[in-house]
C-alpha cells in the first residue's frame, strides 16, 4: 500500500499525527510534499509499519514530540528534515534494520531533549552524524541504549552536553565494527557504564576523556568492557576520584 497525501498543508496545521499510520502492516510507501508543514506531534506516526519510501516536506515546523516515530520502519534511506522547535525523540530511530545513513541537519543543534535507545538495533547504520549540541534540557540518560547493537557503525562523535549524565547503560554493546568514539566530554561524572561497551571486539580509541565517572559516587562498570579486546587503557580510559584528585584505570585488565 502507497500513501500520497494529496491536500496542500503548508499553511495549516496537524494538531496530531500520533500513531496515524501505526501497526499498518502492508504500508509501503508515505509521501506528504510540500516545503513547510505544521505538526504538533509525531509519537510513533509510522511505528511497527515496514515503511520502504518515506517522503516529509523539507521543513517539520512546531513538532516537539517523535517518539516511535520510525520503530520498526524498513526504509534503507532516511533524509532528516529542517526543525525549529526543541523535540522528544527516544526510540525515534531504533529497530530500523536496514537504514545506513542518518545525518542530522544543523537546524537539529540545541534541540534535542531526549534520545535514549534513538537507533538500538539499526543493524546496518555505517554512518552517523549526530548534532553537535542538544537542549540543555537533555535528559540524564537520553545516551541509554542510544547505538545498542549497531553492528555496522565504525565511529561516532557525541554531541556536547550541558547535563550531568548518569548512565551510560548498553550505550554501544555489541557494536562490534565501533572503532571510535569521539568526544567523551558527556561521560564526565556518569555513574553507570553497565555494558556500555559490552562486545565492542574492535574499539581502540576513546578521545577525550579526563574524566569517566566520579569514583566518590561509585561508579558501576559491570561487563562496561568485556570483550573489548583492543582498547588500550594507556589511551585514557580513567576515572578521577574526586577527593584525593587521583586518576586510577577504569578496571581493565
Amino acid at each position: 500500500i502507497n500513501v500520497k497525501m494529496p491536500v496542500n498543508y503548508t499553511t495549516s496545521t496537524i494538531t496530531s499525527f500520533d500513531y496515524a499510520f501505526s501497526d499498518c502492516s502492508n504500508l509501503k510507501k508515505f509521501i506528504l510534499k510540500g516545503n513547510l508543514i505544521k505538526i504538533a506531534s509525531m509519537d510513533g506516526a509510522f511505528c511497527y509499519s515496514p515503511l520502504r519510501k518515506l517522503e516529509l516536506p523539507t521543513t517539520i515546523s512546531g513538532c516537539s514530540n517523535y517518539y516511535r516515530l520510525l520503530w520498526g520502519a524498513l526504509l534503507t534511506d532516511l533524509k532528516l528534515w529542517e526543525i525549529d522547535t526543541v523535540c522528544y525523540c527516544p526510540n525515534a530511530f531504533r529497530n530500523m534494520p536496514y537504514v545506513t545513513e542518518i545525518v542530522f541537519p544543523e537546524s537539529w543543534n540545541g534541540k534535542i531533549n531526549e534520545l535514549g535507545g534513538g537507533f538500538a538495533n539499526d543493524y546496518s547504520l555505517r554512518k552517523l552524524i549526530l548534532p553537535s549540541t542538544v537542549h540543555s534540557s537533555f535528559s540524564s540518560s537520553s545516551f541509554q541504549e542510544l547505538c545498542y547493537n549497531c553492528q555496522k557503525l565504525p565511529t561516532v562523535t557525541l554531541p556536547a552536553v550541558q547535563t550531568v549524565m548518569t548512565t551510560f547503560f548498553r550505550s554501544f554493546t555489541n557494536c562490534s565494527k565501533l572503532r571510535a568514539i569521539n568526544n567523551m566530554q558527556p561521560f564526565n561524572s556518569v555513574a553507570n557504564l553497565g555494558n556500555a561497551f559490552d562486545n565492542c571486539v574492535v574499539l581502540s580509541t576513546l578521545n577525550n576523556t579526563d574524566q569517566l565517572g566520579d569514583t566518590t559516587t561509585g561508579v558501576d562498570l559491570t561487563s562496561g568492557y568485556a570483550g573489548c579486546y583492543s582498547l588500550n587503557p594507556a589511551g585514557g580510559l580513567r576515572v578521577r576520584n574526586k577527593i584525593t584528585g587521583r586518576f586510577v584505570l577504569a578496571g581493565i585488565d
